[in-house]
């Protein structure tokens, strides 16, 4: 301490010497001291510590809390990968129009595999309560959910039985991304982009309707990889 206060008062002196024979640097040295103190103030008022990470996996609906994210080409993985729509005015739906859609609240399994959707403030045995709606994460699995709910439901409406077997060729086989064998498509107006995206069957469109009203003309969409954007 002694050493470091020695050397400190040696070097005022040899400023004040400096000075005192130079006065004319005793301006430029304030400036330069002030620009040394702008900055790093800056630097410190300026710094951003990120404390939280949320995504919002189907837009202008609930965020899911996440203690990691991946990012992807188009951004966030998970991060607005679904929409509601309404399929008469072709249109994605936000809280503007539907302010219920606050209360959607979607929940991402540890292993990022499913989603869990709730709908907030109706108990169980509320019968305005659609329960919860479970969807697969990533475009494939979506793809397999509907081919397999087509089935479903072809048998229900034919009064047959039920094809295990083809059911289960449905989830084990490879999925062509880019084939829309068994889809159906919407073209959706996003601002002043028309995108297109995959329906996610009429469960989903079902639990939507009952949630948030919309008389069967909202729809639950899955925006594909290839629309999606930052």
């Amino acid at each position: 301490v002694a050493y470091v206060m020695t050397m400190l008062i040696i070097r005022m002196r040899v400023v004040y010497r400096v000075y005192e024979q130079y006065p004319i640097l005793v301006i430029p040295s304030m400036f330069g001291a002030l620009a040394l103190y702008v900055l790093y103030s800056y630097r410190v008022v300026n710094t951003r510590v990120i404390t939280q990470l949320w995504i919002y996996p189907i837009k202008s609906c609930g965020g899911c809390h996440m203690k990691e994210l991946r990012f992807f080409g188009a951004g966030f993985s998970f991060d607005r990968t679904f929409a509601i729509v309404n399929v008469e005015t072709k249109t994605v739906l936000t809280q503007r129009l539907e302010p219920k859609m606050s209360l959607i609240s979607p929940t991402l399994d540890t292993y990022g595999a499913f989603m869990d959707i709730s709908y907030e403030g109706l108990s169980d045995d509320d019968v305005r309560n659609p329960g919860v709606l479970k969807l697969p994460l990533g475009q494939s699995n979506i793809i397999k959910r509907i081919r397999v709910e087509n089935k479903v439901r072809a048998a229900q409406n034919a009064n047959t039985e039920l094809d295990v077997d083809a059911v289960d060729t449905v989830v084990e086989e490879e999925v062509d991304e880019d084939s829309t064998e068994g889809l159906v498509l919407h073209s959706i107006g996003i601002w002043n982009d028309t995108v297109s995206c995959i329906d996610c069957g009429n469960t989903a469109a079902e639990w939507i309707n009952k949630a948030i009203g919309g008389g069967g003309a909202y729809r639950l969409v899955f925006l594909t990889t290839s629309n999606r954007r930052v």
